[in-house]
């Protein structure tokens, strides 16, 4: 009897684990190399539409892993990873046990937390943000509450979602007709979406000025005593409610050296820094965007670097990031783009057509052309039926 083919495990359940797989599997074939993907989730959900669950716009897409994995020659393990040993080359999970791998690959995301000096604000974790802002809304429409506040605090790097739900709920009071209510976009950062430059600011600036929503940049919120926030570095304002981005860490895992917050630290390839066969890719990386672009571009050059090595005929490609953002609003979609590796400058790029195909919200070089596949084979059924 031969060898077994060499082992991959994927852990998790998010987009930077579906890009592995399916790059891998595309890259290698089968029986070539062997995939196991090991998360506690039967679903990948498609986490950046949730911001128009609360508007009643519909629910963020989700799919079956199960069918996933079997359409891709991947066993499925449904289980929870608690740590892992380097040195025999081990996946510990919750209660498999150890699952032996010749590499792996670590997609776990992050942690989010509330704003600690503001336990009673919303923060936006995406669905499980649906209810508290579904009835925030309806505070609105009922004039209980007539001041809302969205919240970017300093260290959050990715803050598109909260434009998107200050847009979307000015649109709500408009359509709705509501008197006196005001919306503010507060943000630490000196221009929104600064990350994007230039001309994503100026547009997400005339987006909000369009609506009559404040905007305040270089500032933080100090504190909230349920009617009026205290702002930094000076001043107050009236808000009975306020919707925050979210604080991360990283999990943490046991066994894999983290930085001071539990993120990994890894090299252009994904390689987590102290090992030989463990890789990593998206929120859980030290990398400072947390964003779902982003995290299949680390997943694409791990998935270079893993079929090389496997015997596929692929030249290893560092990770180069270009970050891309498809912002929702009243007036349709803009599609914002900017090269943020080392020397580009400012090159954004904003347009009401597609930067990229297909437009989705995510775009990975694998998972994007499938899932639009899925929902293309979906809608044929639906016509059919």
């Amino acid at each position: 009897m031969g060898a077994r083919p060499p082992r991959v495990l994927i852990a998790g359940g998010g987009v930077a684990a579906l890009e592995v797989l399916l790059g891998l599997r595309k890259l290698t074939g089968e029986p070539e190399v062997e995939l196991e993907l090991v998360c506690p989730q039967r679903e990948f959900v498609y986490r950046p539409l949730s911001v128009i669950e609360p508007f009643d716009l519909g629910a963020a897409p989700a799919f079956d892993l199960g069918r996933i994995c079997d359409e891709h020659q991947t066993q499925q393990i449904v289980d929870r990873v608690v740590g892992i040993d380097t040195r025999r080359s081990i996946l510990q999970t919750e209660s498999s046990g150890e699952v032996e791998y010749d590499a792996a690959v670590l997609a776990l995301g992050a942690h989010a937390h509330a704003h600690a000096t503001l336990p009673n604000a919303i923060t936006f974790t995406g669905s499980g943000s649906h209810g508290q802002l579904a009835s925030m809304l309806s505070e609105l429409e009922r004039g209980e509450v007539h001041n809302v506040a969205f919240f970017v605090p300093s260290g959050v790097t990715w803050a598109l979602p909260a434009y998107e739900l200050a847009l979307m709920t000015s649109e709500r009071i408009a359509s709705h007709g509501i008197p006196d209510a005001h919306i503010s976009m507060i943000t630490s950062e000196q221009a929104p979406l600064r990350i994007f430059g230039r001309a994503a600011s100026d547009k997400v600036a005339s987006l909000l000025k369009h609506r009559k929503i404040e905007l305040r940049t270089s500032t933080q919120i100090a504190a909230h005593d349920g009617d009026s926030i205290t702002l930094v570095p000076s001043g107050s304002m009236t808000a009975e409610r306020i919707v925050a981005m979210p604080q991360l860490s990283g999990p943490r895992l046991r066994g894999l050296p983290h930085d001071a917050d539990g993120f990994l630290r890894t090299d252009g390839f994904g390689l987590v820094e102290d090992t030989d066969n463990v890789y990593a890719a998206g929120d859980m990386t030290s990398f400072p965007i947390k964003q779902g672009g982003i995290a299949t571009q680390q997943a694409d050059s791990i998935v270079t670097k893993l079929a090389a090595r496997f015997g596929g005929d692929v030249k290893p490609r560092p990770f180069r990031p270009v970050l891309r953002g498809l912002l929702i609003s009243e007036g349709g979609p803009n599609y914002l783009r900017a090269e943020i590796a080392g020397g580009a400058g400012d090159n954004s790029e904003v347009s009401s057509d597609p930067l990229w195909w297909p437009p989705g919200k995510i775009m990975g070089r694998y998972l994007s052309p499938y899932l639009a596949g899925l929902a293309g084979r979906a809608s044929g059924r639906l016509n059919q039926s």
